[in-house]
């Protein structure tokens, strides 16, 4: 006979550990059209919700980003040039299953 205590025993054998999460993430970033050019992606945090449900893996990488520049040294008028911002991805994955559920830019 199961216990209630053994059934959560099982579910938490069943659940993926934290770096199975954080591979699943890259993995998921680096196949998204233009985003996986976005290198280095480096890992900035990792958290397991409290009800044990989701990995919030959150990944770091660098968007290029045209900005117009107007200083006289260079050409007349102005020209473009590309910029690097930092910016953040927080991929959501089912604990169990292992699949992505969401990813959303972080504000910092």
């Amino acid at each position: 006979m199961t216990t209630p205590g053994d059934q959560a025993t099982d579910e938490q054998e069943t659940m993926i550990d934290v770096k199975k999460a954080v591979e699943v993430a890259y993995d998921f970033i680096l196949h998204l059209p233009k985003v996986g050019d976005m290198n280095p992606i480096t890992l900035e945090e990792v958290e397991l919700t409290d009800d044990d449900r989701y990995w919030l893996i959150t990944l770091g990488l660098y968007r290029s980003v045209l900005s117009t520049t107007t200083r006289p040294v260079e050409t007349f008028g102005g020209s473009l040039r590309a910029k690097r911002e930092r910016e953040y991805k927080v991929v959501k994955i089912h604990a169990d299953s292992g699949k992505v559920q969401s990813m959303k830019i972080r504000d910092v």
